[in-house]
């Protein structure tokens, strides 16, 4: 009787456990539906969507490095950078904007670090994009407008200068890039970009006297985030 009893429950036991099996491989089964549902859904709502006299906010941040030296001897590293901008759609394939990025950088005057140099840029743009929309939608930007570029002294910064002012520069940056639509409103931004960012620097350093200096900020960026369009 007990290994009648014992042979009963491993059959129930069998009989649970594939009853499970059952119900997970159903479950993923729905899973997976309602997935290429919304994927589905989604898709041909972005194929839908119309830009023309709306307007849009973006947000991104990601990396930026500088293209050339600072100057003889001077260096700067990777930095981060983050960019918010304002859009308006004249037409699905034309896009007019406003930009504002901050990007900061550690400076070395031979490989000793000396500060960290940030630059806020303001900077109008115009956007050119495919005039059929599609769930993605690749485009080029150009846009010129104003650096506003800034110094922190270190410790040892503060030691070797006595001024040390970076100038207010022109900004010229072009960029490519592409919105992923996802919905009718949302997108997925991702854009590489470059922007010009040069002049002479006026500097005094202590001991030795007072001068002018290359000041090179121009780099390259890979931005990625968000764009919502009301």
């Amino acid at each position: 009787r007990k290994t009648h009893y014992l042979m009963i429950l491993n059959l129930s036991w069998q009989g649970e456990q594939m009853q499970t099996h059952s119900k997970d491989r159903i479950a993923r089964v729905i899973l997976m539906i309602v997935a290429l549902f919304f994927v589905s859904v989604s898709v041909a709502i972005a194929q839908n969507t119309n830009l023309e006299g709306r307007w849009g906010v973006g947000l991104r941040a990601g990396a930026s490095m500088l293209t050339q030296d600072i100057a003889s001897g001077v260096d700067g590293d990777l930095g981060p950078i983050v960019s918010g901008n304002v859009m308006y759609a004249l037409e699905n394939f034309l896009l007019l904007g406003f930009n504002v990025e901050w990007e900061t950088h550690a400076v070395n005057i031979n490989s000793i670090g000396v500060g960290d140099a940030t630059t806020i840029s303001v900077i109008p743009f115009i956007e050119f994009r495919a005039a059929e929309m599609e769930t993605i939608s690749p485009y080029v930007s150009f846009g010129m407008g104003v650096n506003f570029n800034l110094f922190d002294l270190n410790d040892f910064g503060s030691a070797a200068f006595n001024k040390f002012d970076p100038p207010t520069t022109v900004a010229l940056k072009a960029g490519i890039g592409a919105d992923y639509f996802f919905t009718q409103n949302m997108a997925l931004n991702a854009e590489a970009g470059w922007k010009y960012n040069s002049d002479k620097i006026y500097a005094c350093i202590n001991f030795v006297g007072c001068g002018k200096a290359d000041w090179k900020m121009s780099g390259a960026s890979i931005l990625l985030g968000i764009r919502y369009f009301f």
